[in-house]
């Protein structure tokens, strides 16, 4: 996509009011996780048509990825107005639905299409998140009868497994709901995916570099990075502390990550991590962490805590302690095989690749845990640990806990 971005760019300088171009450079902008960038492409590209309905799409989906789940709707309204029949729009528009908790308005969505054939892996995948199944309703026979398409093209069919194996889970048949799963990921196209050396890393970051770094990071006390395994139970923290009036919850956002692999700190060698690291300079740290700051206050600037709870920002606790050394990391944590089994189980949007089969899953959470493990021992106070289990069983007390840590008052929100 970065190369991608460069030859649209140099046609963007001949044409630069060409609404293709701009619509393209959004779309690559949208991949990048560069969402701001995005939008203002887009954006650029509707003024000069404004009715261009893929583009409208974009933005849509751009939005969503902003968590503006509000602009993400009113936007593929506009297209569902142009071409009511879009089912594309449609779903998008339930998904979002469904994003925003009006579950019954979505399930009439996901179930039309369903019935209309299409969209039908989306349709049938979504229609299972709408509701708990507490018997085998016609929503629920829908879904696992779609199991017998066996026409469609494996990646649908994979989708229409991962809704059958939440209906079969919430039925109680959890038997039947594992072998659905590991259905749904023999049928999905295996995910391509960086693989990070989590030794590496441990290895570079090591306490004498940690407590040695010579230059100071950004002061601003305002990130609280949330970070753990995926279904650990970062989003339960993150909506804690959001309810809070002095705070705000960001969502997942993919910017420390490319941020992290911008300054090498995620390379699969400690010796050119330590290479990489011993480049940086006041500058390159004060501009990597403007940025980085820039998108997590873009909807709320001047809250005093702001929650990333991107997970695998767990590979970066190192880095972010240098860049950010009043920033608050808490690691959430859950028992490992609730947390490998819901992993499994739930079809993951983004790159989980070593989701792909039980084997790589614990091999991964192995890594993990053995490098929050390191980060523990080299940081010490400033990571808290939040059990999942501690918080359900116990919310009061382990909310002021983290409270406490993040440096925010009790709030009886």
């Amino acid at each position: 996509y970065d190369e991608s971005l460069a030859k649209l760019a140099k046609a963007g300088r001949v044409e630069p009011d060409n609404a293709a171009l701009l619509y393209n450079t959004g779309r690559c902008l949208l991949k990048l996780g560069r969402l701001d960038a995005a939008l203002a492409a887009l954006d650029a590209s509707l003024k000069l048509d404004a009715n261009e309905k893929k583009t409208l799409i974009a933005k849509a989906e751009t939005a969503r990825e902003m968590g503006n789940s509000a602009l993400a709707l009113e936007t593929i309204d506009r297209v569902i107005g142009l071409e009511p029949a879009n089912s594309f729009a449609r779903g998008l528009k339930a998904s979002l639905l469904l994003d925003l908790g009006r579950k019954p308005e979505a399930a009439i969505i996901f179930r039309d299409l369903a019935k209309r054939n299409e969209m039908i892996g989306d349709a049938l995948q979504n229609l299972a998140q709408c509701k708990t199944y507490r018997e085998l309703d016609d929503d629920a026979q829908l879904i696992l009868d779609g199991r017998s398409r066996k026409t469609l093209e494996p990646a649908g069919l994979s989708l229409i497994y991962f809704g059958a194996s939440k209906c079969l889970n919430d039925l109680g048949r959890h038997d039947e709901a594992l072998q659905a799963a590991a259905e749904a990921r023999r049928l999905r196209p295996r995910t391509t995916q960086r693989t990070y050396d989590f030794e590496a890393i441990a290895a570079a970051f090591d306490r004498n570099l940690l407590h040695g770094f010579p230059m100071p990071g950004d002061p601003s006390p305002q990130p609280v990075f949330v970070v753990g395994m995926p279904r650990s139970g970062t989003s339960l923290i993150e909506q804690i502390i959001a309810s809070h009036p002095l705070a705000h919850g960001a969502g997942e956002l993919r910017d420390m990550i490319r941020i992290g692999t911008r300054l090498g700190a995620l390379e699969n060698d400690a010796g050119r991590i330590r290479g990489a690291v011993s480049l940086w300079t006041p500058d390159i740290l004060s501009k990597a962490a403007a940025e980085y700051l820039n998108v997590l206050g873009r909807d709320r600037p001047h809250a005093g805590r702001i929650v990333d709870k991107m997970p695998h920002n767990f590979m970066l606790v190192g880095a972010i302690s240098i860049l950010f050394p009043n920033a608050r990391i808490i690691h959430s944590q859950r028992n490992a095989a609730d947390t490998c089994v819901s992993i499994f189980m739930n079809d993951l949007k983004g790159n989980h690749g070593y989701a792909d089969d039980l084997g790589s899953l614990g091999r991964y959470y192995a890594g993990y845990a053995r490098l929050m493990q390191h980060w523990n021992g080299a940081l010490g106070g400033r990571i808290h640990t939040s059990s999942y289990e501690e918080t359900i069983q116990n919310p009061e007390a382990e909310i002021r806990k983290l409270l406490d840590f993040i440096g925010l008052p009790w709030n009886d929100r």
